[in-house]
């Protein structure tokens, strides 16, 4: 049996949404049927909902749980995996046309406490694109509580109780598990979080109600952290880098700029390399085979891999994500 000790790249998953747009076609370079409105792209996810599928080398056509059930060591390396085992991060592209849900995330301790399959999700996004007045809503505002929250029933209430930002390509902020959050129309985000699929809905603005939109007020009163106030940093102008970008734990992230090779060990933890714009190689060991890696694409370098280069292609923008030591996980 091959073993995973090259860069892994992942055939894309795409998740229509109510919210969903068009924007990914063109950034991931892919064709989207006539009228599909996709929300979501996932990179990298070992969730059982949605498995992903290597696409290159040897190990093409094998899932990521396959691969973790067969050597997760090999594979993550010391980092402690996600529950049942799974890969403990989860990569994605986020693309919208209409608001997505008021909502929260709960943590490993209440998921357990609320008897869920899945554990808590602490998350972070990068903005790859934004279109002019796009706003996000992110944590309560300064002078609110959750009960102000719980209150509201217009649109205009829910808004004044969360604080807004207007984000711009570049801009990144952390969304610790129990921060209310809401991502409003025209953004493209590239969001990194632990391996689960709670969401918690305390608003869906007045969208007709559904089975598979339903909100969940107890589970979310039992969630929320209200004392969560995160800030949206900007990288926009930051040169080559790298930027360390804001994280709520569980795995560490930058962002950079590369004119020329970068080479990097891995000490036996996973890393993953997402390409924000421009192309370049990936290559793991000494003489191992390069594979391409173009704007949009996710590669996951496993950690018995030891070490790994990036050629870029004359520039390449790109993220570097790690698990956080020992101490944050």
């Amino acid at each position: 049996m091959p073993s995973a000790d090259y860069p892994l790249v992942f055939e894309r998953q795409l998740l229509e949404k109510v919210w969903g747009a068009r924007r990914l076609a063109g950034y991931l370079n892919i064709n989207i049927e006539k009228n599909a409105r996709i929300g979501e792209s996932w990179e990298l996810s070992d969730h059982r909902k949605h498995q992903s599928i290597v696409k290159n080398g040897p190990l093409a056509g094998r899932s990521l749980g396959e691969l973790m059930a067969e050597d997760g060591a090999g594979l993550a390396g010391a980092v402690p995996p996600a529950r049942g085992g799974r890969f403990p991060l989860l990569i994605k592209f986020i693309d919208t046309s209409d608001r997505l849900s008021v909502q929260v995330h709960p943590s490993d301790a209440i998921a357990a406490r609320l008897n869920e399959s899945d554990g808590g999700k602490n998350e972070a996004w990068f903005f790859v694109n934004s279109e002019k007045d796009a706003k996000i809503w992110v944590g309560l505002a300064p002078d609110k509580k959750y009960t102000d929250l719980e209150g509201a029933r217009r649109p205009e209430e829910f808004t004044q109780c969360m604080r807004e930002w207007n984000p711009e390509p570049g801009d990144a902020i952390a969304i610790a598990a129990g921060t209310i959050h809401a991502i409003g129309a025209g953004v493209t985000v590239c969001e990194v979080q632990q391996t689960s699929d709670i969401t918690y809905r305390v608003y869906d603005w007045d969208r007709p109600a559904t089975p598979d939109r339903a909100l969940h007020p107890k589970q979310s009163a039992a969630s929320v952290r209200g004392e969560l106030r995160p800030v949206l940093v900007k990288t926009g102008g930051a040169g080559a880098g790298p930027v360390e970008l804001p994280s709520p734990g569980f795995f560490r992230w930058n962002v950079r700029r590369s004119t020329r090779q970068y080479k990097e060990s891995t000490d036996g933890r996973f890393r993953a390399a997402i390409a924000i714009a421009g192309r370049g190689e990936i290559a793991c060991g000494r003489e191992g085979r390069p594979f391409p890696i173009a704007q949009g694409d996710v590669a996951l370098i496993p950690a018995r891999a030891e070490t790994f280069t990036i050629e870029p292609d004359g520039s390449l923008h790109w993220i570097l994500v790690e698990p956080a030591p020992a101490t944050e996980l």
